[in-house]
């Protein structure tokens, strides 16, 4: 807020899903070198596990919980002010993360006056290299089926397919409409 005071609550919003999020978290994470760090399983370290984003972003935010225990919360605000101003300022240049499931939720509850669902569907793969698959359904209807090495990566990619499938239905609609009015 007091980087970008004339910004609506929604544009604060986005920008804070911009950078408190997996992609972002991970990224600043390998700046830092946070997965040399990380205490993994067998089954993590031959899947490559320094490398997985979900592990990455996990590792930053406990890095910065164990900040706030040990040292309180003004510590804490600084090294994430430090880290933010960072991330600001890339925003500026790379654009708003995709926050899909943000955006449907918005859409959902203005089109359908409720919010969407997300059903695990299936758990495919070891332990150590899991995909997982997610149904999107809004009032009873699949919108939208997601994979992803993560729960929320899967809930991400559900969300992208159900706003095309509403933006495909939307055009389907009004061609309808078209077609019924000549």
């Amino acid at each position: 807020m007091e980087n970008y005071p004339d910004s609506s609550e929604g544009e604060l919003s986005k920008l804070r899903a911009s950078i408190v999020n997996e992609k972002t978290l991970a990224k600043v994470a390998r700046e830092h070198e946070v997965g040399k760090y990380l205490f993994l399983g067998k089954g993590e370290e031959m899947g490559q596990g320094r490398e997985k984003p979900s592990l990455l972003s996990d590792g930053v935010e406990a890095i910065l919980g164990s900040v706030y225990l040990d040292r309180g919360f003004k510590k804490a605000y600084k090294v994430i002010r430090r880290i933010a101003l960072e991330l600001f300022e890339q925003v500026g240049t790379e654009g708003f993360y995709k926050d899909y499931k943000t955006l449907l939720q918005e859409k959902a509850q203005n089109l359908f006056r409720t919010v969407p669902k997300y059903k695990l569907v299936q758990e495919i793969g070891p332990d150590h290299d899991k995909t997982f698959e997610v149904n999107l359904v809004i009032r009873g209807d699949v919108l939208g089926v997601g994979q992803g090495k993560s729960k929320k990566g899967a809930e991400q990619n559900a969300a992208k397919a159900a706003l095309a499938e509403i933006k495909k239905r939307k055009h389907q609609a009004e061609a309808e409409k078209k077609a019924l009015s000549q």
